[in-house]
């Protein structure tokens, strides 16, 4: 009971500091001293992947990153292995991975300003990121988008409802990147700017898919076949749960030749015109098919 009355303090000191007034874009973040390893973390693709090290230090081994995230009151639970991570200075740091949602209460902690012992610059500008993200979510800030992803094959598109921050203004996108620590970058393949609108859409997204996840919806419909099945699907799985949207394929383009060598036909939407490389929106009300450098017959009456 004592030490889950010590964490509800923790965290309710956390939330105080964090709604105080003050700079959204305030991400301070204090170089990391010399000859101490310090726990860092690095951002790749939704994950947190910690590891330890520090200037003019050799990195942790797999037992001293343990005993750092115990020691600074890490998450218990939700890590994985990762693969070492490669330092600039030629070595290699044993490295743990864990989803956003899973550490977004101890990033919180950390951009309030609590935990801060043993964490290096890198952990502490994303728990600054992540305070930023729950003050967009406190205000409102937030809008839903309807994110889709269509297998090659099956006719069959993976969709989702995905939470991002609103009125950007109101952070100084630039000043973030600029405060961001390179440990933030190493294992992404992206700029500054990119990754901190990465982290702060993640974030937003972990915070309202889970407080949506309790909220009692109407059950989604089974399946999705047309328009109205999407939007009743988005109105009931505002908690992000995947559902598939099935159609038909459409007609294919007729087979051209171009420079003497047959190109196999493309499978495109009624309505829309193809060519080798990209699907483009009708015009007038046609549909043509193309192939490289050569327009090709009239499609189908029924395509138009």
């Amino acid at each position: 009971m004592a030490d889950i009355e010590a964490e509800l303090a923790r965290l309710e000191s956390a939330y105080d500091r964090m709604l105080a007034p003050g700079d959204l874009s305030e991400v301070l973040v204090e170089a990391d001293p010399p000859g101490e390893v310090r726990l860092q973390a690095s951002w790749a693709g939704g994950q947190i992947v910690v590891w330890a090290a520090g200037p003019s230090t050799l990195p942790a081994d797999n037992d001293g990153l343990a005993d750092i995230l115990e020691r600074i009151g890490g998450p218990a639970v939700g890590w994985s292995v990762h693969r070492d991570v490669s330092l600039p200075n030629g070595a290699t740091a044993a490295a743990l991975s864990i989803p956003v949602e899973e550490s977004l209460g101890w990033l919180v902690a950390v951009g309030g300003g609590l935990g801060r012992d043993g964490v290096g610059g890198s952990v502490a500008w994303l728990g600054r990121v992540a305070v930023a993200a729950v003050r967009q979510v406190a205000t409102g800030a937030i809008v839903p988008m309807l994110h889709g992803e269509k297998r090659d094959r099956g006719g069959v598109m993976d969709m989702s409802v995905r939470w991002v921050p609103a009125l950007l203004d109101q952070i100084d996108l630039e000043e973030m990147s600029s405060a961001m620590p390179e440990a933030v970058i190493l294992l992404a393949r992206a700029d500054a700017r990119s990754v901190t609108l990465s982290v702060l859409r993640a974030v937003t997204d972990a915070i309202v898919r889970e407080a949506s996840s309790r909220i009692e919806l109407p059950a989604p419909p089974p399946q999705v076949r047309n328009a109205s099945g999407v939007a009743e699907a988005f109105l009931t799985r505002l908690d992000g749960s995947a559902f598939k949207r099935r159609f038909r394929p459409g007609p294919k383009c007729p087979s051209v030749s171009t420079a003497g060598r047959s190109r196999s036909p493309d499978l495109v939407a009624p309505g829309w015109w193809c060519n080798s490389t990209r699907r483009i929106p009708p015009t007038h009300g046609s549909c043509r098919c193309w192939a490289p450098g050569r327009r090709a017959t009239s499609c189908p009456s029924s395509w138009r």
